[in-house]
């Protein structure tokens, strides 16, 4: 009975062993010399029976010397029975030194049915005697600043390159500087026509009208505006007032826009050629100054009073011209 049991020991033991000879697991990069920064593909290589599973490597975790750039798809192909399953892992690493990385363990097991697929490992499963382990083997490579053939020395600076003057560029450059002179001629030449062709605008003299032509155009265009007969009583008081206002200011050179009343009378009282005019003048401002300030709401007839007395104003003080040499004087003093 002892040596039946020996043998079904020897028998397990040779099977397993000729079952975890049949998984291989390589790692590898694409060289051994990389500069810092450098994309580094490292991969491992995985072939295994088709009726065996293997826990996919959760690299990524458990390596520390360099950074993970990205984990690529596996690339799984079948031949002869066997899967072959390569991962590729994007490794980068920003310090200058010779880097080693170590072996990783690949756990798999033989399918307890034909449709079993692989999975992640649970932690507890990393003990459990039905997942067998095929370590891949170290991968060492160097990461540096620069590449230094250091049997080749230092070398010298080279010189600027002579470029050889091309004909062709030559000719080119030629013909455009004489296209850049030939437009700019013609449109010189454009310009100058044009300015020629060009009739003159005839310059039209500015007529400056006299004072009392001004203000009697100014009242006519103020009563065909019907200010007091829409309502707007205050605002035709002031327009008809300032009227009067600018017509003394350029006929006898007051301020009358910024004068008061009082003193607008003030300044007639001291010409002599005011005096036909004193009175009517006091009664057409007064009343003004009570519709604008006191809030006086005269009658119609005052209304009608305003625009006469503002015309008589003006026509009583007219410029009167005189022959004396040829030319016009003002009656003013």
């Amino acid at each position: 009975m002892v040596k039946i049991l020996r043998l079904l020991f020897f028998i397990f033991i040779f099977s397993i062993s000729s079952f975890a000879q049949q998984v291989t697991a390589k790692a590898y990069t694409d060289t051994t010399d990389y500069l810092i920064g450098d994309r580094i593909s490292y991969k491992v290589k995985i072939v295994y029976p088709e009726n065996v599973i293997i826990v996919p490597p959760n690299f990524a975790d458990s390596i520390h010397n360099v950074d993970v750039l990205d984990v690529k798809s596996p690339l799984t192909t079948k031949s002869n029975g066997n899967i072959t399953c390569v991962y590729e892992f994007v490794l980068s690493r920003f310090d200058s030194s010779d880097v080693t990385i170590p072996g990783y363990p690949i756990r798999y097991k033989k399918k307890d049915t034909p449709d079993e697929q692989a999975a992640p490992l649970p932690a507890e499963y990393l003990v459990d005697t039905l997942y067998l382990t095929a370590v891949t083997n170290p991968v060492t490579f160097t990461v540096h600043t620069m590449r230094v053939l250091k049997e080749e020395g230092m070398k010298d600076i080279k010189e600027p390159i002579t470029i050889p003057l091309d004909p062709k560029i030559v000719l080119l450059y030629i013909l455009l500087g004489l296209g850049i002179i030939f437009l700019t001629v013609q449109i010189y030449i454009y310009v100058k026509y044009k300015r020629r062709k060009k009739p003159t605008e005839a310059i039209v003299p500015k007529i400056i009208l006299p004072p009392h032509v001004k203000a009697l155009k100014d009242l006519v265009i103020l009563d065909d505006k019907h200010l007091w007969q829409q309502g707007e009583v205050k605002e035709y008081h002031s327009e008809i007032t300032g009227i009067i206002r600018r017509y003394f200011e350029e006929r006898y050179r007051m301020p009358a826009l910024e004068l008061s009343t009082s003193e607008v009378l003030e300044n007639l009282k001291q010409r002599s050629d005011t005096e036909v005019i004193r009175n009517i003048t006091r009664d057409f401002l007064n009343n003004a100054d009570l519709v604008k300030f006191a809030k006086f709401t005269p009658m119609n007839s005052v209304n009608e009073d305003m625009m006469v007395e503002a015309k008589e104003i003006v026509k009583l003080t007219e410029f009167v011209p005189i022959e004396d040499k040829g030319e016009e004087e003002r009656l003013d003093v």
